[in-house]
């Protein structure tokens, strides 16, 4: 991961980043000093850029994508991944990226999208974002993280798969389920009305008798129970399959037993896998589909 920036305008409900924005402001001697790091860790072909913030909601003022941008356009072997919700990519559209750099996008429902993502764009500005990187020659990807298991969850996600990928081709969409809560801080930090009641009741059960299995006490990040979270996951693999099979599905933060039990549905194991930000889940992974050249 590259930091540069610490704080997020968008405001969503289930996360931990604050609105306090602390902005670095010497980009260019994070990129003098990118050659020794890329150098040094061959293995470590992704770069993902910025998880603790949303860069692209700053540009083209900041200058950050394009620095970038550049500096992974003349690297044979390392990928730059930008990591956004943000649809604010006009920026990028003109830079000479040569393959080198994914567009990562963190895509909900509508529902969760105008209600729990607080200043974000809405569902449909973000599929059309990745629409427009597709066309410039940037590898889309797309994040289904967190998925908020809403009343109608499976209504929602159907209507979002299949508007994705009438637009977009993504070379990958990972899934992830809601997290990192308890029963007595979900209601403080989301509105629980709008959740399924079985998940909420699942909830409950899980926690019973304490937090569940090794956590960050109080919370931690598997607050459903396997069977509801499965049930999720399956219904997820099987939209996309039967929208687009080309399309790649990965899970992200899951257990051994989520694994192996979808790891074949998925056609990979945690030996052999790619997801979201992976070291090796770039173009030219065998695991990929192949893509025409940028």
């Amino acid at each position: 991961e590259l930091h540069s920036a610490f704080g997020c305008l968008h405001r969503c409900d289930y996360c931990h980043v604050g609105g306090f924005l602390n902005i670095m402001v010497n980009l260019e001697e994070v990129v003098e000093r990118l050659p020794e790091l890329v150098d040094e860790n061959p293995w470590l072909q992704l770069y993902k850029y910025d998880n603790q913030t949303d860069t692209i909601a700053f540009e083209p003022e900041y200058g950050a994508s394009e620095l970038l941008v550049d500096f992974f356009s003349r690297r044979e072997h390392g990928y730059l991944m930008l990591y956004t919700k943000s649809a604010n990519v006009d920026h990028l559209l003109e830079l000479d990226h040569r393959g080198h750099t994914i567009v990562s996008f963190s895509i909900s429902t509508t529902t969760v999208a105008d209600r729990v993502e607080h200043n974000t764009p809405s569902t449909a500005d973000r599929i059309e974002a990745a629409s427009r990187v597709q066309d410039a020659g940037y590898v889309p990807r797309v994040r289904f993280s967190p998925i908020v298991p809403i009343e109608g969850w499976r209504d929602e996600i159907q209507a979002l798969v299949e508007d994705l990928l009438r637009k977009v081709s993504p070379d990958l969409i990972t899934i992830d389920l809601l997290g990192w809560m308890n029963p007595a801080t979900i209601g403080e930090i989301l509105d629980v009305s709008l959740i399924d009641p079985r998940f909420m009741a699942g909830l409950r059960s899980l926690f019973a008798e304490g937090p569940p299995g090794p956590s960050y006490y109080p919370s931690c990040k598997h607050i459903f129970p396997h069977e509801l979270r499965k049930e999720v996951y399956d219904f997820v693999i099987d939209v996309v399959r039967d929208t687009d099979p080309r399309v790649r599905v990965s899970l992200c933060n899951e257990t051994t037993q989520i694994w192996d039990e979808l790891g074949p549905r998925i056609g990979m194991t945690p030996a052999d896998y790619v997801c979201g930000c992976g070291p090796t889940s770039v173009p030219g992974n065998p695991l990929f589909p192949p893509r025409a050249e940028a």
